[in-house]
């Protein structure tokens, strides 16, 4: 078994997105399904669970997480006891170092450790 981050950015996200990339837009639930549907393809016999880091946690739930049983989206609670922003950026960090693979907003990465 395999972990592999899906990081989803997306509250205040798309107008970054426009200012800094020429009007670049946010991707959609199909991104996060294709680049998820990919890896267990190329995992051949791997069991891969996803692990979703979002701001926004209702549209990773109804886009990514619904109707699959290889997704965990770690609560809104757990990020919001950790009360600062350097605490909750340590967890993130922790989920990425523990995960083989990463997925974020434009890319397929693999984590070298």
């Amino acid at each position: 078994m395999e972990f592999v981050s899906v990081h989803v950015r997306r509250i205040g996200y798309e107008h970054h997105l426009k200012v800094t990339y020429n009007n670049a837009t946010i991707v959609g639930k199909e991104f996060y399904q294709n680049s998820m549907n990919w890896l267990i393809k190329q995992a051949n016999t791997t069991t891969l669970i996803f692990i979703v880091i979002s701001d926004d946690l209702k549209w990773a739930t109804e886009n990514i997480a619904k109707g699959r049983d290889d997704v965990f989206l770690p609560g809104r609670d757990i990020l919001y006891l950790l009360q600062s922003i350097t605490k909750r950026w340590r967890f993130i960090k922790i989920i990425i170092m523990v995960c083989l693979l990463h997925i974020a907003g434009e890319k397929v990465m693999k984590v070298e450790i």
